[in-house]
């Protein structure tokens, strides 16, 4: 399920990533409240496993954090390498417009698909 309602929304999501690169600070201030549901949640699984005795599941458990972890850094690496491009074929006054919420006179000079 996407966060995002609308293309309006996303629009808005892009230009407030809008630079010259992608940085690990840009995608981590933007996912700091889920980064913080997950740390909870994770450290509250692992806790009941520690009181219960079940060292494989916290091994299990930890293992799977980091897994994600490394998940989304290769994520942004990925994105990083082909920031550059991204920022020269995306046409920028479209996606201002949609964040304007000037979906039908404004973008009636571009193609679609």
């Amino acid at each position: 399920m996407s966060k995002f309602k609308s293309d309006q929304d996303v629009a808005k999501a892009m230009l407030a990533v809008r630079g010259p690169e992608y940085t690990f600070g840009t995608y981590f201030r933007r996912m700091q409240k889920q980064y913080a549901i997950l740390l909870l949640l994770f450290v509250s699984i692992i806790l009941v496993a520690e009181l219960y005795g079940q060292r494989d599941a916290t091994l299990i458990v930890a293992a799977i954090a980091v897994a994600m972890f490394a998940r989304d850094i290769g994520w942004v690496l990925s994105i990083r390498s082909g920031w550059s491009f991204i920022m020269k074929v995306t046409k920028w006054e479209l996606v201002q417009a949609y964040a304007d919420g000037n979906e039908q006179s404004e973008l009636s000079n571009y193609p679609r698909g």
